[in-house]
């Protein structure tokens, strides 16, 4: 005879059947990990032929703890067993139990048999040869018929997803976690997700490869209620070669949304700004409230959007979020996100943990090409808050004003050569700061307005002179824009860095080379640029800024 296994509670004649029987012992509130304790003890490795189950195994008869046995073992890892015959003993018919239970649909699966509990019933098939669900029949025989449910302690998509995520997460970058692991490795409901997820990639050609972790440097802080339960320890893997990455180890759970805001915002440190956030969608119980469109603006995530938006605009916000709802992406995109990546949520075809860590990649890059963008800001607001673009009544200071407003919003955005746009705006801001101490007069020969002498020549084509401005008056390049904006740093702020000379003498080239490119001046060769970098714009920026603060610092600016 066939080696077989009764798993019962002392509530089955078949114990006088089958020798071979087991009672489950329930010590725990965690019946899965009581299951898989069970399984590996006195099933796995035992080269059985048939599993016999009553359908009850605990004093609550419509527990139904025998069925979710069976699922177990058609969803164990253990190929010796899943396969195996699964007899389920029951003292209802097979109507009646799927009245009561959705667990009982195993039941109409290939290598499932259900025998009423009676001896001559149980004798009777325990003479039969039972035949194994085909693995080849695996899908559509079994995953196809069976619906598991989230347990009831899943009271939201959001701890699915969450949990799933981490798992997806953790196993594709090959990260051990020990209590996700355990909790999914055990549980029923994500054991099924697995499998389902098996299912899915067997028809995907796509093979995952990805570097193994992110390198990129700079300062990237990780905001997620859920960071303990796994998402911490994924992100600081990943990014263990970046000294800069933190993650924000705060308790959320059972904050008011209010203070969850607070939390986090002087949580931000504002001497030392991180340059990419990656900030959870949903950080407050109360958040699942608010889906229509509505109370959209009231989830703790888009309100924190905004509110770090007001430190420093130029922080890239990653919105993380395992929700799907395109009305709220849009409201996230319209706050000037860097982007989103979403929690991989188990049916939606949408997201996957390969294309979300490549999104995510992505998104990092980008973001951390825009860390300069913080300084810009920060100078863009000091130069606005200048008393000389605020109290003064030159003709030129609302052109001025104009043209460095946009500067941080240019620089920010998606348009064609937003550096070559900005050198040309610093530029302009120069040309009109010269007409605030420089005129023309009838012969085109650049003055000061204030005593309405000839400016000096502070160089000759192309021998500049680094200490003093020539003497020689009448010199073609009296009234060129760089001989004037040198002449006021000079003679009128008392500029004479060499440095600041450079700089001017580089942006001048390069201005009137992407300007007018069919001219070519010898003297501008070593200075000419194809690509203006960032940190052009930014030692520019520091000059105009400089140049102003100098005016300001002048007794009647």
């Amino acid at each position: 005879m066939h080696k077989s296994i009764l798993i019962h509670q002392d509530n089955t004649v078949a114990t006088t059947a089958i020798e071979n029987a087991k009672t489950l012992d329930v010590k725990s509130d965690n019946i899965d990990i009581e299951i898989m304790r069970f399984i590996d003890t006195h099933i796995s490795k035992q080269d059985l032929h048939t599993i016999f189950i009553k359908d009850s195994l605990s004093q609550n008869y419509l527990e139904f703890y025998g069925l979710l046995f069976a699922h177990h073992i058609r969803l164990s890892n253990d190929e010796e067993i899943k396969y195996l015959p699964i007899v389920i003993i029951s003292d209802l018919n097979s109507y009646q139990l799927n009245k009561l239970t959705p667990l009982a649909n195993i039941c109409y699966s290939e290598g499932v048999y259900l025998v009423d509990n009676y001896l001559s019933k149980i004798q009777n098939i325990l003479k039969q040869e039972l035949r194994r669900l085909k693995k080849s029949d695996y899908h559509y025989s079994f995953l196809d018929v069976i619906n598991i449910k989230p347990p009831a302690n899943y009271d939201s998509k959001h701890s699915v997803a969450n949990e799933w995520a981490i798992y997806q997460w953790s196993e594709f970058l090959e990260i051990k976690i020990d209590a996700i692991k355990k909790n999914i490795s055990s549980m029923l409901y994500f054991k099924y997700l697995q499998a389902q997820n098996i299912k899915e990639s067997l028809s995907s050609k796509s093979i995952k490869k990805l570097p193994k972790k992110f390198s990129q440097e700079g300062k990237i802080l990780f905001i997620d209620d859920e960071w303990a339960k796994g998402w911490g320890e994924i992100f600081t893997k990943q990014f263990e070669s970046n000294p800069n990455f933190t993650v924000l180890e705060k308790e959320y759970k059972g904050k008011e949304q209010n203070e969850i805001i607070e939390m986090v915002i002087k949580s931000i440190d504002t001497n030392n700004l991180p340059d990419i956030i990656i900030l959870d969608l949903r950080l407050c119980d109360n958040d699942f409230e608010f889906n229509d469109d509505k109370g959209l603006d009231k989830i703790t995530g888009i309100q924190l959007i905004a509110k770090i938006h007001d430190i420093n605009p130029a922080i890239q916000i990653i919105l993380w979020t395992a929700s799907g709802d395109s009305n709220i992406l849009n409201r996230a995109n319209s706050l000037n996100i860097l982007g989103y990546v979403k929690k991989e949520y188990p049916g939606d075809r949408t997201a996957d943990v390969n294309n979300s860590i490549k999104i995510m990649s992505s998104l990092i890059d980008d973001g951390l090409s825009k860390s300069y963008l913080k300084e810009i800001w920060s100078i863009q607001n000091k130069i606005l808050e200048s008393t000389f673009l605020n109290s003064h009544q030159f003709k030129k200071i609302p052109e001025i004003r104009n043209t460095i407003e946009i500067i941080f919003e240019v620089l920010n955005s998606n348009i064609h050569s937003p550096l070559n746009f900005v050198m040309f705006n610093i530029f302009k801001c120069l040309e009109y700061i010269s007409e605030y101490y420089i005129e023309e007069n009838k012969q085109q020969v650049a003055c000061w307005i204030d005593t309405k002498e000839e400016i000096k020549t502070f160089y000759k084509k192309d021998k500049i002179d680094n200490n003093f401005p020539s003497e020689k008056k009448g010199d073609d390049s009296n009234n060129s824009a760089e001989n004037k904006i040198r002449m006021i740093m000079h003679e009128k702020l008392n500029l004479t860095n060499y440095d600041d000379n450079m700089l001017i003498k580089k942006l001048v080239c390069n201005r009137n080379y992407y300007m007018h490119t069919e001219e070519d001046k010898p003297h501008c060769k070593k200075y000419i640029q194809e690509i203006i970098s960032k940190e052009d714009i930014l030692a520019w920026f520091k000059m105009l800024q400089t140049i102003l603060e100098k005016i300001d610092a002048q007794p009647n600016p």
